[in-house]
This record gives structure tokens, C-alpha cells and sequence, in this order.
């Protein structure tokens, strides 16, 4: 058994949650997989995925194994999804990290949701002091992120 926060979990329990969801992308190619997360609804994991497979983004997997890119073009970003996860954010696009990024359900193509106040890549493995983690309001309609020192507010 596996010891949490909140008791104990039965084997089959254990299993369920420690079942590989995205098992054929990593190290896939030479690809990686990161900054993971579960979407509001709980049915959806998002994770980026660099370095193999293309398009080249933030994926979402369903737990039967369905997959689709939901944002094409990020590669070392931190990411996330609107409450009905129908939007989607990331803080870099192909090395471009002085904006943030958005798409809709049903196209990846990113846009530009607005500027950073300061560059947060100083140089190759290194980031600045402010890397934005930008996160939708729990209502989604806004974004929050950190830059230059400050915590911003994108209303939509």
C-alpha cells in the first residue's frame, strides 16, 4: 500500500493512479515529457512534449488513451487550461519567452494573449527570476502571472 495525505490507498487503488496515461511519449524519439497536469473536469491530463514528436506542445490525454495537441509550438514552458479546458496557455513559444501564448479547443495554433513586462530566459539553461506560471482565475475569465517582480492580471 501506498501511504497519503489522506490514508491509505488499496492495491487496486494504487494501480489505477500509477498506470502510465502518456507511456508512448516518453523518451519517444529523444522526447520529453513535463510540467503535467490534470484538468478541472478530471478526465484530462495536459503535459508538454518536446523533442520527438510533432507538432511539438502541450498534448492532452484522456484516461482511455485518446491524445491530440491542444497548443502547437512550445517547447520548455509552463502551461495550463481554463476551467472547461477549452483554453489553453503557455509562457513560451520556439524559445520566444516575453509573452504568453493561447489557443482554443479544436485549433493549436497559438496566439498572443499579451506582453511580458520582462524577458524570463536569460540564456540557454538558465531563466530569470521571474518565470511567469501563468494560471487562469478558477471562473476563467482572466490569466495571472509573475514578471519583472511584479503579479499581473489579463482579463478576457
Amino acid at each position: 500500500m501506498i501511504q497519503v495525505l489522506l490514508g491509505e490507498l488499496s492495491e487496486q487503488e494504487t494501480e489505477v493512479i500509477l498506470r502510465p496515461i502518456r507511456s508512448d511519449l516518453v523518451a519517444h524519439n529523444g522526447e520529453s515529457v513535463g510540467h503535467d497536469f490534470w484538468g478541472d473536469s478530471g478526465d484530462n491530463v495536459y503535459a508538454s512534449a518536446f523533442g520527438g514528436r510533432q507538432p511539438q506542445g502541450l498534448w492532452r490525454s484522456d484516461l482511455q488513451g485518446n491524445e491530440e495537441c491542444v497548443l502547437a509550438g512550445a517547447s520548455i514552458f509552463h502551461n495550463g487550461a481554463n476551467p472547461e479546458e477549452d483554453r489553453f496557455i503557455v509562457d513560451e513559444l520556439y524559445h520566444e519567452t516575453t509573452k504568453l501564448w493561447m489557443s482554443r479547443k479544436g485549433d493549436p495554433t497559438p496566439e498572443v494573449l499579451c506582453q511580458l513586462a520582462a524577458d524570463w530566459w536569460i540564456e540557454p539553461e538558465q531563466t530569470g527570476p521571474d518565470h511567469p506560471h501563468a494560471r487562469f482565475l478558477p471562473n476563467g475569465q482572466g490569466v495571472t502571472f509573475s514578471s519583472d517582480g511584479e503579479i499581473y492580471l489579463v482579463e478576457m
